[in-house]
Formats: structure tokens, C-alpha cells, sequence
């Protein structure tokens, strides 16, 4: 699998096999809309990872984890009072790494995120390869689907935010260190992912539903889109659909036509390569 060179190439993948799914391809092509998902939606149940690890923790690193915490749930209390409270709860429960239940800290900032925060999320997932063989198997129907190219220059919004998410090497959660490192947002359980999903090559966009009166639907702006890739298993009837799908977006966008390639096999490796693709 490879990267795009310039990296400002991004992709996502459509399975277009349902009535629903085909809905879901028009609405990018004809409305430039894609659905921002709740991250409490996701197929990965790590994902959010709203655990964090408190292994070789320090006190300090302790505190400043409360505070965050309080800060997050407190927000009328002043700086000065949450760190108060921080050292008050430190004190009384002491610091022996089993008298403070990271358990219980941990299912705190679970129900605080399920709770107050995702809701207010949406994401939108890509991926920065187009010819993973996994990808294709996964989310464009087993190779019968088609995946999109975006330019993520384009997608850049004020108060939106772009994300690359991380993954653990050794599948370790986060930690308190690095949690206290971002300032506590919420936005941070969703950078972390287990290395068993390293193929995706995932970067998130953060869509913020409140601000579009609790819609969805995240309209993108039009230059963003830029090819379709048709993949290798994709029936003729359904590559005409692709296509007069998008001969329709051209002509309503007053645009260029949209690039299309189509993923092939390669003939010596166990790989894909994406070619151009005859449309006339």
C-alpha cells in the first residue's frame, strides 16, 4: 500500500450496494454532504479509548490529571478552587497507586464522554491510502464499492479541526502523562488507536453538529472532491450509476469533471494499483 506523495490526498471508502448506501454516495456527489458519525457509532469498541493509563504515574502527574478532570466539570469554579479541590481529594485519599481507584477515575471519564460529550461530536473518517487490499475488503463492499479523493487542503474550516490518529505500537492506552499534556479535551480519546489499525492510515475531521443547528450532515465545499475510484469488483450496471452520478454533479457545479480510476490487481504481487479509467 502506498501513500499519496503530497499527502494532501485523502480518501473514503462507499460500499454501493443498497438502496442506503447508494443514497450515501449520491448525497457526497450531488450535495457534498457526508454524515459525521457519533464516535459512540464506531466498530471498534476501544474507539473512543476514554481510558487512560496511570502506570509510572507521579503524584504531580496525579494532581494535574484531577484538575483537568475538574476543570472539565467544574467550569465555573476559578483555576484556583479546582487545584484546591485536586490537592483535597490527592490528600484524603492518599497516594499509594491502589488507594486512589484509577478504576473508578477511569469510568468517570467514560460516562463524562458518552454523556456530555459525544453527542456534540461528529466525525468524519479518512484514510491517506487508496489501494489498501483490507480497505477495500472492509468498507467498499469486498472491492465492489468505490472510494473517493479529497483534497484535504480544501477541507480546512475555522473552529473544525483535522486530526491524524495515532497508533500504539505496543497497544498501550494513553497515558495520564499525555492526557495532562493535551490540556484534558475531550477531543483526545479519539487520536488513539490500537496498531491492529494501523493499515487504515486513518485522519479524522471533527464536525461540530451544534453549530449547524444539530445537523449531521457535513456539507463539504465543492473543490474538495477531486477523483472516484472505481474498485476492481465493481459490476458494469453500478460503474454506469458512479458515472452518471457524477456527469450530474459537473453539470450542477458548473466544475471540472471529476478524475475516475478504477483499482486493478496487480499481475505479481499479492497488491492493487490505481489506474486511469476509460469513461467514454
Amino acid at each position: 500500500m502506498s501513500s499519496d506523495a503530497t499527502t494532501t490526498r485523502i480518501y473514503r471508502y462507499y460500499s454501493f450496494k443498497s438502496f442506503r448506501q447508494k443514497c450515501g454516495v449520491a448525497r457526497l456527489l450531488l450535495r457534498n454532504a457526508v454524515y459525521a458519525a457519533d464516535p459512540l457509532s464506531f466498530n471498534d469498541p476501544f474507539d473512543p479509548s476514554t481510558q487512560v493509563s496511570f502506570k509510572n504515574a507521579s503524584p504531580a502527574d496525579i494532581e494535574e490529571f484531577v484538575f483537568n478532570r475538574f476543570s472539565h466539570d467544574h467550569p465555573q469554579q476559578s483555576p484556583q478552587q479546582v487545584r484546591k479541590k485536586a490537592k483535597d481529594i490527592i490528600q484524603e485519599r492518599g497516594w499509594d497507586g491502589d488507594a486512589l481507584n484509577w478504576k473508578l477515575y477511569n469510568q468517570a471519564l467514560q460516562d463524562h464522554f458518552e454523556k456530555e460529550q459525544a453527542s456534540k461530536l461528529g466525525i468524519v473518517c479518512f484514510s491517506k491510502v487508496k489501494d489498501d487490499i483490507l480497505m477495500w475488503s472492509h468498507y467498499a463492499d469486498g472491492h465492489r464499492g468505490v472510494c473517493f479523493e479529497f483534497d484535504s487542503t480544501a477541507l480546512n474550516r475555522p473552529n473544525e479541526q483535522f486530526i491524524d490518529v495515532r497508533y500504539r505500537e505496543h497497544n498501550e492506552r494513553p497515558s495520564v502523562k499525555e492526557y495532562n499534556s493535551d490540556g484534558g479535551k475531550d477531543s483526545f480519546f479519539l487520536q488513539f488507536k490500537s496498531s491492529h489499525w494501523d493499515y487504515e492510515e486513518e485522519c479524522r475531521f471533527f464536525y461540530y453538529p451544534e453549530t449547524y443547528g444539530g445537523d449531521r450532515l457535513c456539507r463539504l465545499p465543492p473543490e474538495s472532491l477531486t477523483g472516484i475510484i472505481i474498485g476492481c469488483r465493481m459490476k458494469a450496471k453500478e460503474q454506469n450509476e458512479i458515472l452518471t452520478l457524477a456527469r450530474l454533479r459537473t453539470s450542477k457545479y458548473k466544475r471540472p469533471s471529476l478524475r475516475v480510476f478504477r483499482a486493478a490487481p496487480n499481475i505479481d504481487t499479492y497488491s492493487l494499483k490505481v489506474e486511469s479509467f476509460p469513461t467514454s
